[in-house]
């Protein structure tokens, strides 16, 4: 005898041992797909079977005990697609989240997506992208599409939520659905791919262990292509460290006069651990609590990093040879042309002699910290800073400075 709940019928005795699930008490009609749960019993619908029982206890993904870190990947395939949620169980470790959502592997690169992070009663969306750094709207990607996604005049749009089913490890369709209003304040688009944007969730205590990661990909019938956005939970755990002045300075010409003293510490945008580059995020504690003032700080090996907003905008050598220099990343060889840098990726440290942040006309590029080596091949070079391209000449002289044309 088929049993009702809500508006559904079951073809068993009991939810835990039905095989099937149903809109009518005739059991002709299948329920749509999703998670169903009648009192602490949820399973899941494919339209044909039912899974294993499992309980509200299952539903976050347990992670960083014998575990590696959550990593997932969203596909955006269809109008008004999906809100996702990850629920993740990090028992008793502490320290900080650095959570990653990566938009390079997709081949659509860059598709406007959503995602904010919720943990002990906050929601976080501020993130850093290694190619534009500061980030703090919801939702990001690049505005090369055409049309271009996401109406931001205040738009609606009806998302199916899905959830991250570690019982059967796949994303299911939940049977409720959200409407989400996207103004212009909510939405940043860049030039291009905003490629890696890093968030950092502050996790000073044991508990509470679960955090949820949300994924937002709304999209119009209209639009063509479709796009990709992987994401990883990392595991909590005290960000590295380096030796640093205590307060910072305003110029950078006296930064080097500092003293060391207490340690910062750093969540890895561009930099590695221990020495802070380009839009690394930079604390006072391990937990990424508290960001560092703003201004110039000495750091250890004889470099200096200038910090805004939490966030380094520049880093260079000179404090221990007196030659004051700038790093940038760029890519390790040279193109012939600036569309010949497009299939190119930034992985090389160099320093340049400019005062600004960017290498400008005239100034020279070196492949040594001690400012001795030129480069020596002429040619393109895409930077790591917002795709941008310089020219250069055999005798490492910036000649030119353009967009990236790809």
């Amino acid at each position: 005898m088929p049993v009702s709940f809500d508006a559904f019928y079951y073809d068993g005795t009991s939810f835990a041992t039905s095989t099937g699930l149903f809109t009518d008490a005739d059991l002709t009609t299948p329920a749509p797909a999703g998670t169903y749960r009648l009192g602490s019993i949820y399973r899941i619908w494919d339209g044909t079977s039912l899974s294993p029982v499992y309980t509200c206890d299952s539903c976050c993904e347990t992670i960083c005990t014998v575990e590696a870190p959550f990593t997932g990947v969203f596909n955006v395939t269809q109008p008004d697609n999906y809100k996702d949620t990850i629920c993740t169980n990090s028992s008793t470790r502490f320290g900080a989240y650095v959570i990653d959502f990566d938009f390079s592997g997709s081949t659509f690169e860059g598709f406007p997506m959503g995602f904010d992070v919720e943990y002990n009663g906050t929601t976080y969306t501020t993130k850093v992208s290694n190619r534009y750094g500061l980030i703090a709207t919801r939702y990001t990607g690049s505005n090369d599409f055409s049309p271009t996604p996401i109406v931001t005049g205040g738009s609606a749009y009806t998302l199916t939520e899905r959830s991250w089913q570690p019982a059967t490890a796949t994303f299911q369709l939940g049977i409720t659905t959200v409407s989400e209003t996207i103004a212009a304040s909510d939405v940043t688009l860049k030039d291009h791919s905003p490629e890696k944007c890093y968030m950092v969730v502050p996790k000073p205590f044991p508990t509470p262990s679960e955090l949820s990661a949300y994924v937002y990909s709304p999209r119009e019938e209209s639009w063509n292509g479709a796009g990709q956005l992987g994401v990883t939970v990392g595991c909590p755990a005290a960000l590295p460290s380096f030796a640093s002045s205590e307060e910072p300075v305003p110029l950078r010409t006296e930064v080097c006069a500092t003293t060391l003293g207490r340690s910062k510490y750093h969540a890895v945008v561009n930099g590695e651990a221990g020495t802070p580059r380009l839009y690394d995020m930079v604390f006072t504690d391990q937990f990424g609590v508290n960001p560092a003032d703003n201004g110039f700080y000495h750091v250890a090996g004889g470099r200096w990093i200038e910090v805004l907003s939490g966030i380094v905008i520049r880093s260079g050598v000179g404090c221990r040879s007196g030659s004051i220099l700038t790093d940038m990343i760029a890519t390790p060889s040279a193109a012939s042309s600036a569309n010949g840098t497009c299939g190119l990726t930034p992985n090389t440290v160099y320093y340049h002699n400019g005062t600004n942040i960017l290498p400008q006309v005239g100034n020279t590029i070196y492949t040594d910290p001690a400012g001795t080596t030129p480069i020596s091949t002429a040619g393109y070079y895409q930077l790591q800073e917002e795709y941008k391209i310089i020219e250069v000449n055999n005798s490492g002289v910036v000649q030119s400075f353009a967009l990236y044309p790809c």
